[in-house]
């Protein structure tokens, strides 16, 4: 087992710590310990993989490859609640977000150390003012930039170096600006957030700790609100942990079934094959197999965690410089 710190890495602060889990994966033990000053859980070895490791990790690259052409309803009501300005986005990905910000009427920038999300944001939405760098390269070469807004969703977890990383947000955000963030419950019933663990995910976090550690370096918290596990997300759980075993080939033979109907499903444009989203009839008799099978499962367990503060799985918070 590793050593227990001697101080915490998220307050700085000479502390004693609680062991509350570990976990092993790829040769490496990690161990998760909390804070009894500070509240909120790091894992040790308490170090970021680096860009390398995320650029081949299949939940990223899947994404790079496909990137999501939504965004999320919060992110959508916090541009909604906010006159246009400049916006800066760290950990950008593939950009879907910067492209509705830019939509709404946002200057829009942004950075991420995968190459591969930043090239699918230049060549799928066609934005032009995002690179591949760290935030620490981007405010020293960039030391006059100043913007209204920064953001940073399902950041914060992954990174080792908190103080240093809200200090350059701060730097970045104009007198009165805001910051924006999103980032796992350290709550959560770990069955709805298997992936928040290390080396992807460093520290754990509740809606208390959080906002102490703002508010203890200077920011007004005007929002932080812990979203619910929806039905649909328990859904989507179940089907993902059990599907294989009660999908009796349903959808494939509709959807070969349609592939004879409609030959022209892949086309070649541009040189490049395009691929085209099921069908209706296909996107369907999927969705209804879920809610068939899955759906009472579902309900049962949504009323189960309705009382309980483990139905949480993530955190939306919105922070305002003191001017």
């Amino acid at each position: 087992m590793i050593n227990q710190p001697s101080s915490c890495p998220i307050c700085g602060r000479t502390a004693n710590f609680k062991l509350i889990q570990s976990h092993q994966t790829g040769g490496v033990s990690y161990f998760l310990y909390q804070c009894f000053l500070c509240q909120v859980g790091h894992w040790q070895p308490f170090k970021n993989p680096g860009s390398d490791w995320y650029e081949q990790d299949e939940r990223y690259s899947g994404i790079n490859s496909q990137p999501f052409l939504d965004v999320k309803p919060g992110q959508k009501l916090l541009l909604n609640q906010l006159k246009p300005g400049k916006l800066f986005d760290i950990g950008c990905g593939s950009g879907n977000f910067l492209a509705y910000a830019k939509k709404m009427g946002w200057d829009v920038g942004g950075i991420d150390f995968d190459r591969n999300a930043i090239a699918a944001a230049q060549n799928v939405f066609g934005l032009s003012d995002v690179e591949v760098s760290d935030l620490e390269g981007y405010c020293r070469r960039h030391s006059n930039n100043k913007f209204d807004l920064v953001t940073f969703f399902d950041v914060f977890e992954h990174i080792d170096n908190h103080q240093e990383f809200i200090d350059y947000v701060r730097g970045l955000v104009t007198s009165g600006g805001r910051l924006a963030m999103t980032l796992p419950y350290g709550g959560a019933w770990r069955w709805l957030v298997p992936h928040d663990l290390p080396p992807r995910h460093l520290t754990r976090w509740t809606d208390v700790a959080l906002k102490k550690y703002l508010e203890d370096r200077g920011w007004v918290v005007e929002q932080i609100v812990k979203e619910p596990a929806t039905l649909e997300y328990l859904l989507m759980k179940i089907r993902f942990r059990y599907g294989r075993r009660f999908s009796f080939g349903l959808v494939k033979k509709i959807s070969n079934q349609d592939k004879k109907n409609n030959p022209v499903k892949n086309q070649v444009v541009a040189g490049k094959k395009n691929k085209i989203s099921l069908s209706p009839l296909v996107a369907r008799a999927a969705r209804l197999k879920d809610w068939i099978l899955f759906g009472l499962p579902a309900l049962a367990l949504w009323v189960v965690l309705l009382l309980s503060e483990k139905r949480y799985v993530g955190m939306f918070l919105v922070a305002k410089t003191i001017v």
